[in-house]
C-alpha cells in the first residue's frame, strides 16, 4: 500500500508521462513533423524524466550539506 509520500510521487510520475507525451505530439503537430515523429517523440522523452527523477536525491546529499540559500528567509 502506497503511503501519502507515494501516491505523492506516483501522481507527479503520471503526471510527468502524460506531459511528456501530450507536449510531444502536439508541438510535433503544431511544427508539421511526420507521423512517425509525433508518434515516438513522447515516448523518446520518457527515459530523461526516470534519470532526472533518480538524480534528485543524489544531488540532495552531495549538495544540501554546504548549501546556504541566497534569500533569507522569514523569521
Amino acid at each position: 500500500m502506497l503511503g501519502q509520500p507515494g501516491l505523492a510521487g506516483a501522481a507527479y510520475l503520471a503526471a510527468r508521462i502524460l506531459d511528456k507525451l501530450s507536449g510531444a505530439w502536439v508541438g510535433a503537430r503544431l511544427g508539421g513533423a511526420g507521423q512517425a515523429v509525433r508518434c515516438w517523440m513522447g515516448i523518446a522523452l520518457l527515459p530523461q524524466a526516470g534519470v532526472a527523477i533518480g538524480m534528485a536525491p543524489l544531488a540532495e546529499q552531495r549538495f544540501a550539506a554546504g548549501y546556504t540559500p541566497k534569500i533569507p528567509r522569514a523569521k
